[in-house]
């Protein structure tokens, strides 16, 4: 509902904004520089997002926690916790949860028509 409604979906996103902005104050106050917390805090949002979208389209088969664990290992895969100037190739796995990720949503039944979202 709130993807194919304008006021809720720009409401969603002030309110995604403003999560992040705590987020990015309270880094900064535990001493983390003020670029690396906003970059961190706007993807610790993105990470909710996909993580949500996904068990959404799961139809709600595995919890919130094993798909937030799920995009973690996706953003792993190609920014690895060492860093360098060359990707690294995710590891087994890493493999294994990214495809029971996307085996999982390839075999997700859309939900009935009139049948309600499930909401957390």
């Amino acid at each position: 509902m709130i993807a194919s409604t304008p006021h809720l979906r720009e409401r969603e996103l002030n309110k995604q904004h403003e999560l992040a902005d705590e987020f990015t104050s309270a880094l900064q106050a535990g001493g983390v520089e003020p670029e690396m917390a906003r970059l961190a805090a706007d993807v610790g949002i993105q990470v909710f997002r996909s993580a949500y979208r996904q068990w959404l389209t799961a139809d709600y088969t595995a919890d919130l926690s094993t798909a937030t664990d799920t995009v973690m290992a996706l953003l792993a895969a190609i920014v690895p916790a060492n860093a360098s100037s060359t990707r690294r190739k995710p590891s087994a796995a890493q493999r294994k949860t990214v495809a029971a990720s996307q085996q999982g949503r390839r075999q997700a039944r859309p939900r009935a028509a009139g049948q309600p979202a499930k909401r957390h």
